[in-house]
């Protein structure tokens, strides 16, 4: 993805955070594209990032969504986080994203890191048990 120009505004935050965490966990060797893991194809970035796009959390602070610790202010900061999800059009995109992509901090579809090691946990469980 190219640096806009200063005439250009820059991308809404969910995106830029997207961005970020898709170049540092999915993109392929070739720029702007990352490998499918279900076809074994190469699918452009831009069709990746195509629902962060209309996500709620796109004008939030990203600050909000990586709260330091579960307790105290950071326990506050995670429900805001939270309540910022439960608007968001896009919820479910965002949730099987964090989940099929392994993200271990943040806030992601509604959930916290937390809630997604006990999903990964229960989902191990009971394959491991079938």
């Amino acid at each position: 993805m190219r640096e806009p120009t200063k005439s250009e505004p820059q991308q809404p935050f969910s995106t830029t955070r997207l961005t970020f965490c898709f170049r540092s966990r999915h993109l392929g060797t070739r720029a702007g594209m990352r490998t499918d893991e279900q076809n074994s194809g190469q699918v452009p970035e831009e069709a990746v990032m195509e629902w962060a796009q209309r996500a709620a959390c796109a004008h939030e602070d990203p600050e909000l969504f990586f709260p330091l610790s579960s307790t105290g202010p950071a326990l506050r900061q995670e429900l805001a986080a939270k309540r910022v999800c439960l608007r968001c059009p896009v919820i479910r995109q965002c949730f099987d994203w964090a989940m099929s992509s392994g993200q271990v901090h943040g806030v992601w579809g509604g959930t916290s890191e937390r809630e997604r090691a006990e999903l990964r946990r229960r989902t191990a469980f009971v394959a491991a048990h079938e």
